[in-house]
């Protein structure tokens, strides 16, 4: 999204030649070398910084000498996508922003379409008076006709989906679109079966099988930006993503969304459905319902599908969230008694006394500091994207023999429900093997097969009560013998 947005900018600015602006972005992609100076540069000339959370957690906010003279220069703060910023997460993002606002006092604008209290989110995301909030919600943005339609998935045994047969239909009329999926596992799946049909089918689709392409997390970040920018340049009739292409990148002008299975909230619907018909195109969203609960609920209650009533946004107060977020502030610049008392009271609601602020007090400078626990780096020990278990932020890597080159990354949840002997993954729908497993190496050794089926980890949930608090007897209810 970033790169994306760094483009546009760049167009933008290349039109009125008279402002010198740099643009850049500022990510984990970005170079970070004593040989190659790209971050000092950025810190030191760029006007507009593209980046995310992660990044300004991790480095820029940590990172005081270096960042220092951009903060004071510092007016503006734009968070697209507002909200993603939940629960949790949000929690964590409303501490970052927090501890930014020490070392500048920005304005903040916010963009999201989907969320009830937009006003109210972002007051309490960046620790704003709610009445200073200035809502814009009349869209300006260029926009065609869209058509809303649910799909009931037939459910008898047929050689292809009828997700497939749509698909084929797409290709067939010229039209572009964008296959959602819910798992990356059901994202190769459906691609595989595309390109099989056009496979048998190849009188009918003929040169089209270069024209359908998967997009998903897990891939090579040289995949990805090449085929962002194939989708980018029209050169693409149907990409089979993840909620990986959900959020904001500009994938062209498409025709279709087509959601296989209905989504589990009317926001990732409304995202979803958003990435077709832009720039005036008339446009179709299409969610597929299969066989899951969820989704023959959904065909039973059809009209609620696509009422745009969205859930207002919230955050988490978890203590320890902001106990961390404490350390890495006081690591950034001791916490002054008199001048940081607010501060710390603010990311740290249960203090209702400054004397119980958990952090080491400095006799010599008067202030609170970071604790040894954790140094040398507290972002390291503050995960914003996950649990505080180290080993799930561990990265395994599937490697082909007999090249050894990397098939793909994944994070320690993802792999253990993924990689095992025998277990068959799916990458660009082409199936490798699991041969063998390396717990202590994080290492998965896999191989090119050939087979028509797919592998699934078996899990398995045991209830056993262990006390009854009431029991209540159902009227007219029938028990069987």
């Amino acid at each position: 999204l970033a790169q994306d947005q760094e483009h546009s900018l760049k167009q933008l600015v290349a039109q009125i030649p008279q402002l010198q602006v740099y643009v850049d972005t500022l990510d984990g992609d970005t170079p970070n070398t004593k040989d190659c100076p790209e971050r000092q540069l950025i810190s030191e000339r760029t006007q507009i910084i593209l980046t995310n959370f992660d990044t300004l957690h991790t480095s820029m906010l940590p990172n005081v000498p270096r960042w220092h003279a951009f903060w004071t220069r510092l007016h503006l703060v734009v968070i697209d996508e507002l909200h993603i910023y939940q629960h949790a997460f949000g929690q964590h993002v409303s501490h970052i922003l927090s501890r930014l606002q020490r070392f500048a006092h920005p304005q903040f604008v916010a963009c999201s379409a989907t969320t009830s209290n937009p006003g109210e989110h972002l007051a309490e995301l960046c620790s704003l008076d709610p009445e200073s909030v200035n809502i814009i919600d009349q869209n300006g943005a260029p926009q065609g006709q869209r058509t809303m339609m649910l799909w009931d998935s037939q459910t008898q045994k047929l050689p292809f989906s009828d997700t497939t047969l749509i698909s084929s239909h797409i290709l067939s009329s010229g039209l572009r679109a964008v296959v959602f999926c819910r798992t990356r596992h059901a994202c190769e799946l459906v691609f595989r079966e595309i390109a099989d049909y056009i496979e048998q089918h190849y009188d009918l689709l003929a040169n089209k099988a270069a024209q359908v392409v998967c997009y998903r997390g897990g891939y090579a970040l040289s995949e990805r930006r090449d085929i962002e920018q194939r989708l980018f340049n029209n050169q693409i009739q149907i990409v089979v993503a993840t909620s990986a292409l959900e959020l904001g990148i500009d994938v062209g002008a498409l025709d279709i969304a087509l959601i296989v299975g209905a989504p589990h909230s009317q926001s990732s619907l409304w995202q979803q459905s958003g990435r077709a018909g832009r720039r005036n195109r008339s446009c179709l969203t299409l969610v597929v319902a299969e066989t899951s609960p969820l989704d023959r609920r959904i065909v039973s209650q059809h009209c609620e599908l696509f009422e745009q009533q969205f859930a207002p946004a919230h955050i988490s107060t978890d203590s320890s969230i902001s106990t961390a977020h404490l350390q890495c502030a006081a690591f950034e610049r001791p916490l002054d008694r008199k001048y940081d008392c607010a501060f710390a009271l603010q990311l740290h609601k249960d203090l209702l006394d400054p004397d119980n602020v958990p952090l080491p007090w400095d006799r010599a400078t008067n202030s609170w500091c970071c604790a040894l626990s954790f140094k040398p780096w507290p972002p390291l020990l503050v995960p914003i994207r996950s649990s505080h278990n180290d080993n799930d932020r561990l990265l395994w890597q599937v490697l082909v023999l007999p090249s050894l080159r990397v098939l793909e990354e994944m994070d320690t949840w993802r792999a253990q429900f993924t990689l095992y002997e025998g277990a068959i993954l799916f990458y660009q729908g082409q199936a490798f093997g699991i041969h063998s497993i390396d717990v202590d190496s994080r290492l998965a050794m896999s191989s090119v097969t050939d087979v028509s089926w797919f592998t699934r980890a078996s899990s398995r949930l045991d209830i056993v009560p262990v006390s009854t608090e009431r029991a209540v007897k159902l009227a007219d209810t029938k028990y069987p013998d």
